[in-house]
């Protein structure tokens, strides 16, 4: 791997950040490119993160840094706001979602060819557990989890389907079929509803169910809808 600089900027009077590409021998033309930055006092190097590849982004609940899942097969801390990324988590293969629970100490990760939840302590960057996801590939599922920490609702979009893993015993405790074409799902703060928005032709709607995926109340939503995020 050779790297070349590509680029520089003082950014403080201490630090120098460089921007350099990496160009494989192994493989002509693939290329990529990152940030590094200078200490000049010291001369450490600092790897840097700009968030090119990701797929999530979640801010820690405690420390001003955040967590970025990329393309990469990474999980990187990133202080913010001069993006040092003094730490990496290979993962084993491309990421689909990961997020993390409401006290920020687990990160619950989507891995495409994965049956399981992989389940990253945040403090010590492992994997501690797994929680299985039944017949819902990895690739059609969305995740949200309990505020309170007890439960893993998980969104199938192929089928529609959204179901509740109890994180103790790892058994579904319960599910709902959502008519349309489900896209995304979310659970309220206070994790008493579960939210789902689904497609219907070129319109859509948003469902909503109690904890135990009782459906409780139904908007009409006059486009279609592409995502949601929910607030804790």
């Amino acid at each position: 791997m050779v790297q070349s600089p590509i680029g520089n900027k003082r950014i403080s009077e201490s630090t120098l950040a460089i921007r350099v590409r990496n160009v494989s021998k192994s493989f002509p033309g693939v290329q990529a490119l990152r940030k590094v930055s200078f200490v000049l006092e010291t001369g450490e190097v600092r790897q840097q993160e700009d968030g090119a590849d990701a797929v999530s982004i979640t801010p820690s609940w405690k420390h001003n840094i955040v967590m970025v899942t990329d393309r990469r097969w990474n999980v990187s801390v990133v202080y913010l706001p001069n993006q040092h990324a003094p730490y990496k988590m290979p993962l084993p293969g491309p990421p689909v979602q990961a997020l993390d629970n409401y006290a920020g100490t687990r990160l619950f990760a989507l891995i495409e060819g994965l049956d399981n939840v992989l389940v990253i302590d945040t403090e010590q960057f492992l994997v501690t557990d797994e929680i299985p996801l039944g017949d819902i590939n990895a690739t059609d599922a969305r995740l949200a989890p309990s505020p309170d920490g007890t439960t893993l609702y998980v969104l199938d979009r192929a089928t529609s389907r959204v179901i509740a893993i109890d994180l103790g015993t790892k058994q579904v405790t319960s599910e709902v079929k959502v008519d349309g074409n489900a896209v995304d799902l979310v659970v309220s703060a206070e994790g008493e509803r579960v939210a789902v928005t689904a497609r219907d032709g070129d319109a859509g709607r948003l469902v909503v169910f109690d904890a135990e995926l009782n459906p409780t109340s139904s908007i009409a939503l006059t486009a279609e809808p592409l995502g949601m995020v929910g607030s804790k």
